[in-house]
């Protein structure tokens, strides 16, 4: 009986460290990027994206940043630091040519060495890809429309 216990507790030792050490094989640092290309130059685009209203309409509550930093062809934006998971997101600008630019969102996901979060690295741009790209839509509707 003694040996079972020992057997069964080694073995659930065993593979509890298993797989911790799998789990160091993900990333801790994600980063989902999409971009789509604007019909307008970029500085219309700076006055679309300037506007105090587009954070709200753009993140709808999903998402309260902390601190932002807003310059003329980038936008950064920190989440909640006290979050299981921390979060980071952004835009940049980039001029195009003529009358054309393109706009690049991104948002970055920081995980702690837990191997449930490392795990849940895997499925962050699954989760999240589709999300970037319908909202990229909707600013892009909206800046064209403005101009």
């Amino acid at each position: 009986m003694k040996r079972v216990f020992f057997l069964v507790i080694g073995s659930f030792v065993f593979f509890a460290l298993l797989i911790v050490l799998v789990s160091f094989a993900f990333p801790s640092h994600v980063r989902i990027s999409r971009a789509i290309d604007l019909q307008v130059s970029s500085k219309q685009a700076r006055v679309t994206l300037g506007e105090p209203t587009i954070l709200s309409e753009v993140f709808d509550g999903s998402f309260l940043p902390t601190s932002q930093t807003i310059t003329d062809s980038t936008f950064h934006a920190e989440g909640n630091k006290a979050a299981a998971i921390q979060m980071e997101t952004g835009w940049q600008l980039i001029d195009g040519r003529s009358e054309t630019s393109t706009l690049q969102w991104y948002i970055d996901f920081y995980f702690d060495w837990y191997p449930w979060e490392k795990f849940a690295s895997l499925l962050v741009e699954a989760r999240y890809g589709s999300v970037l790209e319908k909202k990229l839509q909707v600013l892009k509707t909206r800046i064209e429309a403005a101009h």
